[in-house]
């Protein structure tokens, strides 16, 4: 992958490169071969709905990995969630921290932390 400073638009191959990779419009541009592309996808109506139909698969691609995303969030926390209940269960029940941090395959600190902010919350 190679960054460019796109802001540069001085009279070289890469300054007029850029300079069309900012135009609107494909008869503003240097590159005839850029611009013809530019033409076929923004004049032509099978390009629009070329560029349409593209649009909507990638937007369809970022909501779907959102959701995924979204979903192994929650169940993460639903998890930690349930292992937090049962390690403030366990504790009541007079099981050491470490066997209960064991048990959860959680570390101890995390156990201590539950316990704490369990004991906090029922003052």
């Amino acid at each position: 992958m190679i960054y460019v400073n796109a802001s540069i638009q001085d009279d070289t191959e890469l300054g007029r490169l850029m300079h069309d990779f900012h135009c609107k419009d494909a008869k503003n541009m240097y590159g005839e071969i850029l611009a013809k592309r530019v033409r076929e996808l923004k004049e032509t109506q099978e390009g629009v709905e070329q560029m349409c139909r593209e649009e909507r698969e990638l937007m369809e691609e970022f909501y779907n990995e959102g959701e995924k995303r979204g979903i192994e969030i929650g169940m993460r926390t639903g998890e930690l969630m349930t292992k937090k209940e049962n390690a403030m269960s366990f504790s009541k029940l007079g099981i050491p921290v470490e066997q209960i941090a064991q048990g959860l395959n959680v570390g101890v600190a995390m156990v201590e932390q539950w316990i704490a902010e369990g004991a906090a919350a029922e003052k």
